[in-house]
């Protein structure tokens, strides 16, 4: 229990395990380990933001799950693509809002179900096209998040929708057709199939 140490002085610190440890208080600055290839911190109860991890240039295992994080993903931008080529674990947190357009992950998704993200990008959720219930990223199928970044449910002839606005369709119920202006429109009567 307690806070996370002063590791700065083991600049050759290659991995840090302080998983299950029931620590509290933020996450520290490592930019002093240089060295650090694995972060993981997981199932405390650490608050604040989730730092800047730029300064870390081989890290490549970050797990900070179960914990009581909140904010934004931060940008990795200057970090290379497929740094978190082994671990990059961010869910059961209080996150929300956008995450970064660019996933660092090489390996998969990373996991960063368990928060409520805007919308997420495709980078983040592996082959999906419509974002619904992807390892618990997004609402269930059928609704959307709003401007609020709270599920809602689509409007009655949307098969699946993805707001701002419950008829903002991307499939249409059964008896429908999907309109240019995302909208679905009853099939005419005298068609068997539309």
């Amino acid at each position: 229990s307690g806070s996370i140490p002063d590791f700065s002085g083991l600049t050759s610190l290659t991995i840090l395990y302080l998983h299950y440890n029931q620590l509290s208080g933020s996450i520290p600055d490592f930019s002093a380990l240089p060295s650090l290839t694995h972060l993981l911190l997981e199932d405390n109860q650490l608050t604040g933001t989730i730092p800047d991890f730029n300064a870390l240039p081989s890290l490549n295992s970050l797990a900070l799950s179960d914990n009581l994080l909140v904010g934004q993903v931060p940008d990795y931008a200057n970090l290379p693509r497929g740094t978190f080529d082994t671990i990059l674990d961010l869910s059961n947190n209080n996150l929300c809002g956008t995450l970064p357009t660019d996933n660092p992950a090489t390996s998969g998704s990373p996991d960063v179900s368990g928060n409520t993200f805007l919308n997420p990008p495709p980078a983040w959720c592996g082959e999906c096209a419509t974002f619904d219930d992807v390892a618990g990223l997004c609402c269930p199928t059928g609704q959307y998040f709003d401007s609020g970044g709270v599920c809602q449910p689509c409007h009655t002839t949307c098969d699946t929708c993805d707001g701002p606005h419950a008829d903002d369709c991307l499939s249409c119920a059964s008896g429908d057709y999907l309109e240019g202006d995302r909208t679905c429109q009853p099939c005419d009567s005298n068609c068997a199939t539309c």
